[in-house]
């Protein structure tokens, strides 16, 4: 169990699977290299309880915001997708646009 979460968090995290290095060869991430890279994080790899609670955490912070911190709109492809919760869909939504300069 503590291997698939270790797994889990490390994508959640955004350490992949593989890799192609300089060569052009795929590589696997083997299970100590997630380890080691989850503890130097910060995540407490030996201990089942603290890993779901912080793929728990992380599941729900992308809940948490409406929008990621900038939204790049181009011409032709006018919307943009909003994450609320379902208990607010029939909720008015107020928002404001701002444009960047460049």
């Amino acid at each position: 169990m503590l291997d698939s979460l270790l797994d889990h968090l490390a994508r959640s995290r955004g350490i992949g699977d593989a890799y192609y290095d300089y060569r052009g060869e795929l590589k696997q991430v083997s299970h100590a290299t997630k380890k080691a890279l989850l503890a130097v994080m910060g995540c407490q790899v030996d201990d089942a309880d603290a890993l779901a609670r912080e793929i728990a955490e992380l599941d729900a912070a992308r809940w948490r915001t409406l929008l990621p911190p900038v939204a790049v709109i181009r011409p032709g492809h006018t919307g943009v997708v909003v994450a609320l919760p379902g208990d607010c869909l029939d909720q008015p939504l107020d928002w404001t646009l701002e444009l960047a300069d460049g």
